[in-house]
């Protein structure tokens, strides 16, 4: 069994995959792992079948060290889905975990709304221009995965939809 990062247990696996996984990164040799029938935990460097020893001739060990055994693998199963060191990040994680949260373009998207009713009244068409701009921004938002991205659309919108409709009142 191994003992995931996100402190769930995943297996029984046989060796083969976790060589497998070992090779692809995907198993490293601090993960730790329990062995199934007897509930040892142990660290996945310890199973020389998956991460193989490194030959040091022992001429080249220092004074008073001693070569070290390690223990056998643990029997296997079937995993029900392969763990991921810690590190890892799944592709649909990777867009929440940018620089950019997407919080400059709601504020940009509701400032530029107050702007363009503030326009709207003053200079006219300039009002829908920002409108425009504040619906773009607030999409963007949108994009960037921002929680408040909604009521910004929702604001550019209504503002969008007001000015249009003022503009339909000034052609009567």
């Amino acid at each position: 069994m191994v003992l995931g990062a996100d402190g769930k247990e995943y297996g029984p696996a046989p060796i083969d995959t976790l060589k497998q996984w070992a090779t692809e990164g995907r198993l490293l040799p601090a993960t730790q792992l329990r062995d199934f029938q007897t509930g040892q935990v142990l660290t996945a460097s310890s199973l020389t079948d998956v991460f193989p020893p490194q030959v040091v001739p022992i001429s080249s060990m220092a004074p008073g060290v001693a070569p070290v055994a390690t223990m056998p693998p643990p029997g296997g199963g079937e995993w029900s889905r392969p763990p991921a060191p810690s590190n890892y990040t799944r592709p649909e994680q990777q867009k929440f975990q940018s620089q950019d949260s997407g919080s400059r373009d709601v504020l940009g998207a509701v400032i530029r709304s107050a702007v363009a009713l503030v326009f709207f009244f003053l200079l006219n068409g300039i009002g829908l221009i920002f409108a425009g701009y504040a619906l773009y921004y607030a999409i963007q938002a949108q994009q960037k995965g921002h929680k408040m991205a909604p009521v910004a659309i929702a604001i550019a919108g209504l503002t969008l939809v007001a000015i249009g409709i003022g503009w339909m009142m000034r052609l009567k």
